[in-house]
């Protein structure tokens, strides 16, 4: 009987080593091919589990960011302006969303390259400006009834701004002030 219990010891310790060297974490480096690239990742292996780490898991230890990313909301068109000129490359685009109810202009600072992707490297576009124009009240209420029917002088005293500044003299085009040839030019 007490052979097999010191049997049994040895097996329990041969199973523990087992488990714990199976289990055991082990930082190595994966290598991944990817898009003609071919990277050196770190990862950790534990048993059947391989983890990559990705670069922000070290980003609580880093003195700086390692690229620049996020949208800056600007506020104003001048703002705007004065950050894509501060960042931008020969790579930054802009962009306009011309959409009446929400026009905004997006500048990409770090924008693709042009040319084929398999000769020169894409970039991330994830350093951004973003301005918002603001809608005036008058801009909102003409969107508000926009493509809705409405008889001129309904059309008339909902927009009493246009009255004052597009009235025609009695006098006839030649008594028009500039702005109001200007308007019969464009009707």
């Amino acid at each position: 009987m007490k052979e097999v219990l010191e049997n049994a010891g040895g097996i329990v310790a041969e199973a523990r080593d087992l488990i714990e060297t199976y289990v055991k974490a082990e930082v190595i480096n994966v290598t991944v091919s990817d898009g003609g690239q071919t990277l050196s990742v770190p990862a950790v292996r534990s048993g059947n589990d391989v983890t990559l780490f990705r670069p922000a898991d070290f980003d609580a230890w880093r003195t700086q960011p390692r690229d620049r990313r996020g949208v800056a909301t600007l506020l104003t068109l001048d703002s705007l302006i004065d950050h894509a000129n501060r960042f931008k490359d020969g790579e930054s685009v802009v962009f306009a969303d011309n959409d009446r109810a929400k026009p905004s202009i997006t500048v990409v600072l770090d924008y693709h390259p042009g040319g084929e992707a398999v000769k020169v490297a894409p970039r991330f576009g994830a350093h951004r400006g973003h301005y918002a124009f603001p809608l005036s009240d008058e801009w909102k209420a003409w969107l508000e009834q926009d493509g809705k029917p409405m008889k001129m002088a309904a059309f008339a005293d909902r927009h009493p701004g246009l009255q004052e500044r597009h009235l025609l003299s009695a006098g006839g085009a030649a008594s028009l002030s500039q702005d109001g040839r200007r308007h019969r030019l464009l009707v």
